[in-house]
């Protein structure tokens, strides 16, 4: 073949430079930094998560510790209320910090009020009233819905539970059955 016609080849690219010593401390430095980087910002974002996680889990241990010293609490309180034997002023200061539950205390009173004891409702009926001042439509929702179970009602105390039901001025329309 004619040498004129031949086509030159591509000159071969030239070799990297060799890394030298300076360079790849250098690189090495900077990888280094970059993976001590990385580790610390994951590190933080995890430790703010585990620390909010762990926080969250201490918040509700205490709302649960809380609640069951409420509950004994109440316990304690409606002891009082149903005690014959304590003074009719001890009873009604029982009946004063019972209502201080707020919806919580709505049912056990009304189970009171309605079911059979030696002790009257009177106390019982006392705390409903109590209740009634911030938890009206609540104490008038108990009391409407006792309406659709008679037999539930002690036949003695169902005059209580109405009167009280017509002194509060609880309207069945108005009141949604729980």
């Amino acid at each position: 073949m004619d040498p004129r016609f031949r086509v030159a080849k591509s000159p071969a690219p030239p070799a990297p430079p060799a890394p030298t010593p300076v360079r790849m401390a250098s690189i090495n430095t900077l990888l280094s930094i970059a993976q001590t980087t990385v580790i610390a910002i994951v590190g933080f974002v995890l430790t703010g998560r585990i620390d909010q996680a762990i926080k969250e889990r201490q918040t509700v241990v205490q709302e649960r510790k809380a609640t069951v010293e409420s509950v004994n609490q109440m316990a304690t309180l409606l002891t009082k209320v149903n005690n014959p034997q304590l003074p009719e002023i001890e009873r009604s200061h029982a009946t004063a910090q019972l209502s201080m539950y707020g919806s919580d205390a709505v049912f056990p009173l009304f189970v009171m009020a309605a079911s059979r004891s030696p002790t009257p409702p009177t106390e019982a009926i006392n705390g409903l009233r109590l209740l009634a001042v911030q938890r009206r439509s609540e104490v008038c929702a108990v009391l409407l819905a006792s309406r659709n179970v008679p037999k539930a009602l002690n036949e003695i105390r169902r005059g209580a539970i109405a009167d009280l039901t017509t002194e509060l001025r609880c309207d069945p329309a108005a009141s949604v059955p729980p």
